[in-house]
């Protein structure tokens, strides 16, 4: 499963996790650690050519960082950015042959008083 291998990524990648291991999919954890992580899939779609479909697959994942101040969730939205714009290379269980970024928006949740900023990015990659 390709949400797996993101996880599997996020966790092992130590410039991220030097900021956080506070790493969650769908929805922060109670308690939860301060810079946070959540992701979730959006989609997961084989490429589809004129005579079927082919060997690489495109899913967009949301990855939504968290903090209570505006610099540090900024820091690890850069770090997360830095480590999967452009990377090509073993991704979990999978083979990445491109991630690109879609989107990046700051946000602030008046409920939860926490900075957010949501990533949008695409996951290019074959099938194990």
């Amino acid at each position: 499963m390709i949400t797996k291998s993101l996880a599997k990524f996020l966790l092992a990648n130590s410039a991220i996790t030097a900021i956080t291991t506070e790493i969650k999919p769908l929805k922060l954890a109670d308690g939860h650690g301060d810079p946070a992580i959540v992701y979730a899939l959006q989609n997961d779609r084989r490429q589809l050519l004129l005579d079927g479909f082919g060997s690489m697959s495109r899913a967009r994942f949301y990855i939504d960082c968290y903090s209570t101040t505006y610099n540090a969730v900024k820091a690890l939205a850069e770090t997360v950015r830095a480590e999967l714009e452009g990377y090509v290379g073993v991704f979990g269980d999978h083979q990445a042959d491109q991630i690109d970024l879609d989107d990046e928006q700051d946000l602030f949740e008046d409920d939860t008083k926490l900075y957010r900023v949501a990533i949008r990015l695409s996951v290019w990659y074959g099938q194990p």
